[in-house]
């Protein structure tokens, strides 16, 4: 992967993919968030990224809306 690979692909797929503002958290969503889920997250992704060695500048944000 390149360089500028975000960059050709956005331009590549630009009819199947756009930007959008986010939206408020669901209630649902925010009633299930407590400190043992969030620091079970926290830790599973922590060791995700040493386990594959992913470093911090390679980590984007995403969102899947369906």
């Amino acid at each position: 992967i390149g360089k500028n690979w975000t960059t050709r692909f956005v331009e590549k797929h630009s009819d199947r993919i756009k930007t959008t503002w986010s939206t408020p958290l669901e209630s649902k969503r925010a009633n299930a968030a407590n400190l043992n889920t969030n620091k079970m997250w926290w830790d599973l992704l922590e060791s995700t990224l040493h386990d594959y060695n992913i470093k911090s500048e390679n980590i984007y944000a995403v969102d899947e809306v369906g």
